[in-house]
């Protein structure tokens, strides 16, 4: 009696899946992908909406000299409103602080 083959190494070839007997976007596996894309999409969302409460993840970006506006303005183009946002409580942080005076300590 000879012993199992054993399974191919990972870097050996692998035959491509067999096709669907159904179309793939009414497979059940398909719409369960879906959901959960959608449900991934709307957490990061709701984190994406944290940083109106804290700039600290703009502020960081926008005075980060290799990054800098173009960095947000590339990662965010999907969503203009929340380039405008972000400006606007970058200039709100910069007008609270840009008037306090800078003590001796401070240099």
């Amino acid at each position: 009696m000879q012993p199992p083959p054993l399974p191919p190494k990972p870097s050996s070839p692998r035959p491509p899946p067999p096709a669907p007997a159904e179309p793939l976007k009414n497979s059940l596996e398909y719409r369960m992908l879906c959901v959960g894309v959608n449900l991934a999409w709307k957490k990061l969302d709701e984190y994406y909406q944290k940083t109106d409460q804290s700039l600290v993840y703009v502020a960081a970006v926008v005075l980060h000299p290799g990054l800098k506006w173009k960095y947000i303005e590339k990662v965010w183009r999907d969503r203009p409103a929340w380039i405008v946002q972000a400006r606007r409580n970058v200039e709100d942080l910069w007008q609270e602080y840009a008037s306090l005076p800078i003590t001796e300590e401070d240099k």
